[in-house]
């Protein structure tokens, strides 16, 4: 259910970064946003344009959770340069051909898989 959830929002934030490309995702944003995913699990209903906002902040929520548990356990950790203009949904291209190009990480943590994907794709200048 965690993985669904997290490919789902990965999806929504995708988008609303492609929309929004120069947003920045703040406390206000995300207490925006998770007040939705309380009301939820607290079992209101909601119109949906609050499950969106909901999914948004439960997989933000956890995507940082996996970001935290590879962090702790990559040594080093893959690093990219994505150039600042890089629309979101050339990122995602990049991931799903990496994905597909490497059946091997397709089981692996989504962060891990990312960051994976982003390391080949943009790798940066220099000595890692």
């Amino acid at each position: 259910m965690k993985s669904l959830i997290a490919v789902l929002a990965l999806g929504l934030l995708l988008a609303a970064s492609q929309v929004q490309a120069a947003e920045q995702i703040t406390g206000a944003t995300l207490l925006e946003q998770c007040r939705a995913a309380v009301a939820r699990f607290e079992g209101a209903a909601l119109p949906p344009e609050s499950n969106i906002a909901s999914a948004f902040c439960l997989g933000y929520l956890a995507g940082v959770e996996h970001l935290y548990t590879f962090m702790q356990s990559a040594d080093p950790p893959p690093r990219f340069c994505l150039p600042a203009d890089t629309p979101m949904g050339q990122v995602a291209r990049t991931v799903t051909t990496y994905l597909r190009t490497h059946p091997e990480r397709q089981q692996v943590n989504g962060i891990t898989a990312v960051l994976l994907a982003l390391g080949e794709a943009y790798p940066c200048p220099g000595p890692r």
